[in-house]
């Protein structure tokens, strides 16, 4: 095998523009402030904070946005590899550099870049991967021959490159591949060698690693059947097409409406969708990064990573029967007056646990609590260290509820936050912030929405004064673009004014829609955003509907060509 790994390394990556430098991978994620990735600026204008009303795009033809090239994340990788060799990675993957989360999402196209280092890493995988699977069986769920012939060694390519890359292969790559069974018929080898030198080389093609689509026309048209499947597959279950799936590509299927929508219907029906639905609201809510918080002792004794677990876990229970039990409206998400807690998570909430395990707990006895915002997983992954951040939160709602931005400061502005004089409460300077005639332009957009979260610790845990003995309040206000402002006296009543704020329904749908498209929405996707939005909400507001509504809107069909460097399968 060493003899051969140059060759796999060059049969692979035989592509350009793809690679770079050993540790040219993007580490780290953007701050809160600023969500966007400045190594990765998005080259189109951004999508506005105000959609065109849907009919007003009946007569503007379908723009699926400038085309991206997209890698394969971590999450998906495991996946394919699972589904396509029956073998479980998922440990393999720890010591790999993670995916960025840029723009609010780990599955950002634009830093999902294969360097040297991790195109090796994806080598010592995929054999470890053949190593631990059997075979002789993958070869024979796709091939009928078994022997070292060159007969049987251009079926096996085409057979396996079909499916591993997800369509049909054209003759250069299957005589590429189908050239490893003449080296291993030199070294003296058996067909088990052989084909296991196959999978190993397609598993590090980049017609494996990225979700290559046909090369693109100047001109905006419809994509191939084949990577239609792809899409589809990828978004809803973030794993490759089945048989199924295939079938109905190759049978051009696909190319109907109605079967379309049957086939996204089958796939939100699998389990494998709500494990998919995960990876998009955690993304969005930032719930991977609540069980590796820390807080001091001192100041929180009971805070530890079983209670910080919990916490990520509480809002992962919840997202998922609001979406998969109960199938309510996303507006549920503000303002569901129940949750799903364990005794410790219980006592946090200051309520008497009701038996052991999860359960699901009414909040009715908590108007403080209520729907996500308020759970204490996102309202202590939103503080600031050991103290709660009126500026974190306000942010938080401005640009993950609401969809909205605001630039950073100017360069003559100092951006550094006076210190507090001892005792001095947190609300106190946000409204001085608020008031200035320096700060207030902006703080005043996202402090004020903050405030309704003033009564929760860093840990997430309800209180009526602060460490200094301040009494806190909760009563604050919304204010829309438009200049309108809607006062609130508590969470519980922001949670019903962004239920019913056409901005927060929106920003769900560019969420997902971003989600589907692995990357910032820009604004050539403003007539898809509000088509989707419109039909998203005649079908019920659901996230099932949600997700039928962007995989059934006409650009989701669509190839645009692409900036992205070609790359040679």
């Amino acid at each position: 095998m060493p003899r051969l790994l140059p060759l796999l390394l060059a049969l692979a990556f035989a592509c350009t523009g793809r690679i770079g430098d050993a540790g040219s991978e993007p580490s780290g994620e953007p701050g809160r402030d600023d969500p966007a990735d400045p190594s990765s600026p998005p080259a189109d204008e951004p999508l506005p904070p105000t959609l065109p009303p849907a009919d007003a795009c009946a007569d503007v033809d379908p723009d699926p946005g400038p085309g991206v090239l997209r890698r394969l994340t971590h999450e998906e990788y495991a996946a394919t590899l699972q589904a396509e060799l029956g073998v479980d990675v998922t440990e393999l993957l720890v010591d790999l550099p993670p995916d960025p989360r840029a723009y609010g999402f780990t599955n950002n196209a634009k830093t999902l870049i294969v360097g040297v280092e991790l195109a090796e890493a994806y080598l010592e995988i995929a054999e470890a991967a053949v190593a631990r699977a059997d075979v002789g069986a993958v070869v024979a769920r796709h091939a009928s021959c078994a022997d070292l012939s060159a007969d049987c060694a251009e079926q096996i390519a085409r057979a396996l490159g079909a499916r591993l890359f997800r369509g049909p292969v054209d003759d250069a790559q299957v005589a590429r591949f189908a050239a490893l069974f003449e080296v291993v018929r030199d070294e003296g080898d058996d067909f088990e060698t052989a084909a296991g030198l196959v999978l190993s080389a397609m598993l590090t093609s980049p017609a494996f690693l990225y979700r290559l689509e046909e090369t693109p026309a100047e001109t905006v048209r419809p994509v191939s059947s084949h990577a239609l499947a792809t899409r589809l597959a990828y978004f809803l279950w973030g794993a490759p097409p089945d048989d199924a799936l295939l079938d109905a590509a190759a049978r051009g299927l696909l190319d109907e409406p109605d079967a379309l929508e049957a086939e996204a219907r089958r796939l939100l029906d699998d389990p494998r969708a709500r494990a998919r639905s995960e990876r998009f609201f955690e993304d969005w809510f930032s719930l991977a990064k609540v069980p590796g918080l820390t807080l001091p002792e001192a100041r929180y004794p009971a805070f530890d990573d079983a209670l910080a677990a919990a916490m990520r876990e509480e809002s992962m229970r919840f997202l998922q029967d609001l979406a998969w039990e109960s199938r309510a409206p996303m507006e549920a998400l503000y303002t569901a007056e129940h949750t799903f807690l364990n005794p410790r998570l219980a006592e946090h909430y200051g309520l008497e646990p009701e038996g052991e395990g999860w359960r699901r707990y009414s909040l009715e006895a908590l108007p403080e609590r209520r729907g996500l915002l308020t759970q204490p997983g996102v309202l202590a992954v939103h503080a600031h260290g050991a103290e709660p951040s009126i500026v974190h939160r306000g942010l938080f709602v401005l640009t993950d509820v609401l969809c909205d931005a605001v630039p950073p400061p100017p360069p003559s502005v100092d951006a550094t936050p006076p210190e507090l004089a001892p005792g001095t409460a947190q609300r106190h300077a946000s409204e001085e912030r608020v008031a200035s005639g320096t700060c207030g332009g902006c703080h005043s957009r996202f402090d004020p929405i903050a405030y309704a979260f003033d009564r929760f610790d860093a840990a997430g845990a309800f209180r009526a004064e602060d460490a200094h003995g301040n009494a806190l309040f909760s009563d604050g206000a919304l204010h829309a673009p438009d200049g309108t402002v809607t006062s609130f006296a508590d969470a519980g009543e922001l949670a019903e004014v962004l239920a019913a704020s056409p901005r927060a329904r929106s920003c769900v749908v560019r969420k997902a829609t971003q989600f589907a498209l692995g990357r910032p929405l820009v604004a050539a996707d403003a007539c898809t955003v509000a088509e989707v939005l419109d039909d998203y909400e005649a079908r019920g507001g659901r996230y099932e509907d949600l997700m039928l509504a962007i995989v059934t809107h006409p650009s989701f069909r669509l190839i645009a060509p692409s900036d992205d460097t070609e790359v040679a399968p």
